[in-house]
């Protein structure tokens, strides 16, 4: 199976996105845990999708950073243009 990096995510969509626009930093990083718990305690796996937007990139780095040192988070990422641009970010979780 290829690596996360690697492998494309599939189709975003509400279910798999969570919108952190307009939120404070320490807000939407407690929501991006709860979305994280959501995608192990449905055993999806595929990717999730975080959508920070643009803004002045503060939450887009603390976002990227959180993920990556999560515990569950395999791998994050920018999204690709065909993925909805750098105002998202795919994760995978362990299974």
């Amino acid at each position: 199976m290829p690596e996360p990096e690697e492998r494309r995510a599939p189709m975003r969509t509400s279910d798999n996105t969570c919108d952190l626009r307009g939120m404070r930093v320490d807000e939407a990083l407690e929501e991006v845990d709860r979305f994280v718990d959501r995608f192990l305690g449905a055993h999806i796996d595929e990717a999730g999708y975080v959508l920070h937007g643009h803004g002045t990139g503060a939450l887009k780095r603390a976002v990227r950073d959180h993920l990556t040192l999560h515990g569950h988070v395999v791998s994050a990422r920018p999204a690709t243009q065909q993925e909805g641009g750098d105002a998202f970010t795919v994760f995978w979780v362990r299974d």
